[in-house]
């Protein structure tokens, strides 16, 4: 079975490629992936395509990969710089994570969620404090800058996301690509995860109800909703880390005011921004993904937007449901700076 690559891979553009295979329901011997139409890739169409074809080679065990027209354009500069076709084990660009990040992106790069835990429990902290590290190391590179609003935004987001893989999605490994556009002032993040998805995660708080992935991702964007505070869970008072839920509840509420945010999980895929959000019915591969564009013009006031939108999630969780009525964790509404850390 041939198929051929869009020839803009973006957001959208990934999911309706990937439907196609999937939505199949047959497992072919033979698949090529021909590249000569493709012109231009964002990095979330980048990481997803690669996602998927390494899906398919770990899952699709009896059929073979082919690739044509790799290499026929010098528009796909940037795909291989990126590690792009080295992702999917086309010998073609950089290896993944080889690339410097210059200027202004992150290529696909795989982090170990794993050696975080080890490295949280080795160094007796809490992941999340080991992901804050890893989260200001990428914004770091990614913006050519290590303070100011626009570096408190991005490094919350990331954070935050990163965060809530480690801590729900049962994943090995978290990957990641991002894009910063500095005459737009503009950043595009990709991160994703092989994880059990939103869905399922949430299926562990035996007091949520919901029947579908659609309303399961909608649940996810509520204050307090996906946190692991519910009957029966010990809750730690003094534990600025521990998870309350409010983390994709705050990406949400960013990227609202200051651009789009797009998650993705089993069956669905959510788009929010400030004219509202939208959820489309999509065949996903297994696991999370998010993208996320945030116009660093519009963050121009983080902190008090930060603490604005903690205060009313608190308000908000208190008319959800008394199971869920827990106060946030102080990270999940905290900028990095504001973090108490441990010397």
């Amino acid at each position: 079975m041939k198929y051929f690559l869009p020839s803009e891979i973006n957001a959208e553009s990934s999911w309706k490629f990937g439907e196609k295979i999937l939505a199949d329901g047959k497992i072919y011997e033979e698949y090529e992936f021909d590249f000569k139409e493709m012109n231009w890739v964002q990095p979330y169409g980048a990481l997803y395509i690669s996602g998927l074809i390494n899906y398919m080679k770990n899952n699709f065990p009896t059929s073979k990969s082919l690739f044509s027209n790799v290499g026929s354009k010098r528009n796909h500069s940037y795909a291989a710089h990126i590690g792009f076709f080295e992702s999917i084990g086309v010998d073609y660009g950089n290896k993944p994570g080889v690339a410097a990040g210059s200027p202004n992106y992150i290529p696909i790069t795989q982090l170990s969620l794993f050696e975080a835990h080890t490295d949280a429990r080795n160094r007796d902290v809490a992941v999340g404090a080991i992901i804050d590290d890893d989260a200001s190391r990428i914004t770091e590179i990614l913006m050519r800058q290590d303070k100011g609003h626009a570096f408190d935004a991005v490094q919350y987001s990331i954070r935050e996301i990163i965060r809530n893989s480690a801590e729900h999605s049962n994943s090995q490994y978290v990957y990641y690509c991002a894009q910063y556009y500095p005459k737009k002032h503009q950043v595009e993040i990709a991160i994703m995860d092989w994880g059990i998805g939103i869905p399922k995660s949430l299926e562990k708080n035996p007091y949520l109800n919901f029947s579908n992935d659609a309303e399961a991702l909608k649940l996810s964007l509520l204050p307090s909703i996906s946190g692991k505070f519910y009957e029966g869970v010990e809750i730690r008072p003094y534990d600025e880390w521990q998870n309350s839920g409010y983390g994709l509840y705050m990406i949400n509420r960013i990227s609202c005011m200051a651009g789009d945010f797009f998650i993705g999980s089993g069956q669905s895929v959510l788009h929010a921004n400030a004219g509202g959000h939208e959820v489309s019915n999509v065949n996903l591969i297994p696991g999370t993904s998010v993208f996320l564009r945030i116009n660093t013009d519009k963050v121009q006031n983080i902190t008090h937007d930060i603490q604005r939108f903690g205060a009313e999630g608190r308000e908000q969780a208190k008319n959800i449901s008394e199971s869920t009525n827990i106060d946030a964790s102080a990270a999940s509404l905290m900028l990095r700076s504001q973090i108490n850390r441990p010397d």
